[in-house]
C-alpha cells in the first residue's frame, strides 16, 4: 500500500462531490442550520479554533470560566439543575451515569432496547443487569416505547435495584410516558436515567414530546448534534434532584472523556444552545411543517409513515421531524429502498429490514423532501419477506442470562457455526447498527430461532459491527 494515499480524505471528497440530499445526521446539515456567530467563525478559521486549555479558555475537567458559564446557560435552557458538556458523545454520558449509579454486583434495571453504550457501562461497572422488555411494533419490527407497567414489574422483582435506565425517544422518534416512569422509580427512591440522545430539541417547541427533565427524570443524556445543530460527537448530560451523587457523576465524566477536549465541539454546544433558546420555536416549527407535508405525501402513496397519530404500545408522543417509512410489501426490504433512494440522489439516515428513516431539520431544503417523495413513488411493489417478524423476534425476546456481561467478556471464547449456536452462551455483542440495539449480549443464552433470523438478516444486508456471523460464526463460551 502506498503511503501517498489518504483513503478517508478521498472518500470524504468523493461524497461531497456528489452532494446528495441530506436527510440524515447531523442536524446542522453541512452548516445550513447554525448559530450565525459560530458559523462565521468556524467557516473562516476552522484550524485556528483547534486550541488547548489556554488562559481565558477554561478547562472542561475543572471549569471556572467560559465553559462553566456555558454549562450554566445550558442547564437553564434545558430545564436542568446542572449540565455537563460532553465531547465523547452520548456514550460518555451514559457510561458516566451508569458508573456513578451502580458498582460491582449492584442491579441496574434497564429496558431491553437500550443502546449498546449501556452494555459498555455494564462491563465497566461490574453491575448486574435486570432487563425488561420494550414494546415492539409487529408491523415495523422495532421497539417503540417502554410501558410503565413493565418497569413497575421489573422494579418489584428486583427490590434492591440501584437505578433504572430507559431510552426515550427512540431513534425513530417514539416517546414513552416519562412522567409515569419517573414516578415508578421515585416511589422506590431510585433515580431514573434517560438516554434522550435523539430528543435534545423537545423542550423548545410545544408540538414535540415532553422532555426528560420536564417529566422529572433524575438524569438525561442528549446528543445535541443529532437534532440540535452542534458538531458530531458533542453531547449534554443533564442532572436534577438528590438521588444521584453529583460529585461522583462529575468524577466518572472526567474518567470517560478525553483530557484533550475539542474546543470546536465545546463551542458548538454553546452555540447550538443559544440558537435553540432564542430561535428554537421558529426553527423547529419550520422543520415540523416540512416533515408533515412530506409525511402526508408519503402516506398518499399508500406507505406507512407513522406520526402523531400513532397510538398504543406505550407511545405517548412522536417527534414530527422523524420520517420512518415502512416498505414491507412495496420494496421488499429497507436496505433495497435505501439504495434506490441513494441512486435517486437522496441519502436517508438508515435502513433496517423493513423500514428506512429520513431525518428532517430546520436546515432542510424543501427540494430534498420533494426528491424523497418522487423517488419513493417509483419504488416497485414486491413480496413481503416477513422481515418485520424476524426483527420483532430478535428485539421482542429476552434471552436467558447465564453470566453477567462483565464476567462473560473476561472469558476466552470459541467459535461455533451460527446454525449450531442455539443453546450456547454468547460471548460477543451482536448488535445491528443502526439502530444500535443489541439482540445478544455476552453471557446470554442464544434462544431457539435466533440463528436462523440472524443469518437471514445478515444475508439481506443488515450490518453487525464486530461480528462475522456468516463467516467465522458466533463467539460462544
Amino acid at each position: 500500500m502506498s503511503q501517498d494515499r489518504a483513503p478517508l480524505v478521498a472518500a470524504l471528497a468523493s461524497h461531497l462531490a456528489v452532494s446528495p440530499a441530506r436527510l440524515h445526521l447531523p442536524a446542522h446539515k453541512g452548516g445550513r442550520w447554525v448559530d450565525p456567530e459560530f458559523g462565521q467563525l468556524f467557516q473562516a478559521r476552522p484550524w485556528a479554533l483547534d486550541l488547548t486549555e489556554l488562559p481565558g479558555l477554561d478547562d472542561l475537567h475543572s471549569p471556572s470560566g467560559p465553559i462553566a458559564e456555558a454549562q450554566q446557560l445550558a442547564a437553564q435552557a434545558f430545564g436542568a439543575e446542572e449540565t455537563l458538556f460532553l465531547v465523547n458523545g452520548s456514550t460518555a454520558g451514559l457510561l458516566a451515569l451508569i458508573l456513578a449509579a451502580v458498582g460491582p454486583g449492584d442491579v441496574l434495571v434497564l429496558a431491553r432496547n437500550c443502546h449498546r453504550a449501556a452494555f459498555g457501562g455494564l462491563v465497566l461497572s461490574g453491575a448486574t443487569p435486570a432487563f425488561f422488555p420494550a414494546e415492539v411494533d409487529p408491523l415495523l419490527g422495532l421497539p417503540v416505547a417502554v410501558e410503565p407497567a413493565r418497569l413497575e414489574q421489573a422494579l418489584a422483582a428486583h427490590p434492591g435495584a440501584r437505578a433504572a435506565l430507559i431510552v426515550s425517544p427512540t431513534y425513530q422518534g417514539f416517546a414513552s410516558d416519562l412522567d409515569a416512569l419517573a414516578a415508578a422509580c421515585h416511589r422506590r427512591d431510585i433515580p431514573l436515567l434517560v438516554d434522550e440522545a435523539h430528543g435534545p430539541h423537545f423542550r423548545f417547541h410545544p408540538d414535540f414530546p415532553r422532555s426528560a427533565m420536564a417529566a422529572g427524570a433524575d438524569a438525561a443524556v442528549q446528543s445535541l448534534h443529532k437534532a440540535g445543530g452542534s458538531l458530531t460527537g458533542s453531547a449534554l448530560l443533564h442532572l436534577q434532584g438528590p438521588r444521584l451523587d453529583r460529585d461522583r457523576v462529575r468524577l466518572m465524566a472526567r474518567l470517560v472523556q478525553t483530557t484533550s477536549p475539542s474546543y470546536p465541539l465545546l463551542a458548538s454546544l454553546d452555540a447550538a444552545r443559544r440558537r435553540l433558546a432564542t430561535r428554537g420555536r421558529e426553527d423547529l416549527g419550520r422543520a415540523a411543517t416540512l416533515a408533515q407535508s412530506a409525511r402526508k405525501a408519503i402516506q398518499d402513496l399508500g406507505l406507512t409513515c407513522p406520526g402523531g397519530d400513532y397510538a398504543g404500545r406505550g407511545v405517548v408522543g412522536h417527534d414530527p421531524t422523524r420520517l420512518l417509512v415502512n416498505v414491507a410489501g412495496r420494496a421488499g426490504n429497507g436496505y433495497w429502498a435505501e439504495a434506490h433512494l441513494r441512486q435517486a440522489g437522496v441519502q436517508v439516515e438508515y435502513a433496517d429490514p423493513a423500514n428506512f428513516l429520513a431525518l428532517v431539520s430546520p436546515a432542510d431544503d424543501p427540494a430534498w423532501l420533494a426528491a424523497l417523495v418522487t423517488a419513493m413513488a417509483s419504488l416497485p411493489s414486491g413480496e413481503d419477506g416477513g422481515f418485520s417478524a424476524l426483527s420483532a423476534l430478535l428485539w421482542g425476546t429476552l434471552p436467558p442470562m447465564a453470566l453477567p456481561p462483565a464476567q462473560a467478556v473476561r472469558l476466552a471464547p470459541s467459535w461455533a457455526p451460527l446454525a449450531e449456536s442455539a443453546g450456547r452462551i454468547c460471548a460477543e455483542l451482536v448488535c445491528p447498527y443502526p439502530p444500535g440495539i443489541p439482540v445478544l449480549l455476552p453471557g446470554e443464552v442464544v434462544p431457539p430461532g435466533f440463528p436462523e433470523a440472524l443469518a437471514t438478516l445478515a444475508a439481506l444486508g443488515c450490518r453487525f459491527p464486530g461480528s462475522d456471523l456468516l463467516g467465522r460464526g458466533l463467539a460462544v463460551l
